[in-house]
């Protein structure tokens, strides 16, 4: 769940997001022009979200939590490295 609010009085912006890599994530911006504000919040928004989903390791359909499921106990993470250079490799 995510929210904002622009507070025109002291010229600030907050934004929120709850449940984000198993925190809550907040921002504030100071500015005179709320849908400017508003605009950034929605970019810092999507990209924490996209972010969320590549490195949140309690999400198990992260691609964190792949990389971990492939890693074997004791071996210094090796699988998981080879994985990441594929990856790489892809992209």
């Amino acid at each position: 769940m995510a929210y904002s609010n622009y507070y025109a009085a002291s010229g600030l912006f907050h934004g929120s997001m709850s449940s984000v890599m198993g925190t809550q994530f907040d921002i504030l911006m100071v500015g005179s022009d709320p849908r400017l504000l508003g605009t950034v919040w929605e970019k810092v928004e999507s990209e924490v979200q996209r972010l969320d989903k590549m490195l949140n390791r309690f999400d198990p359909e992260s691609e964190v939590s792949f990389v971990n499921r492939r890693a074997l106990p004791g071996d210094g993470g090796g699988r998981a490295l080879e994985y990441i250079v594929e990856l790489q490799a892809l992209q």
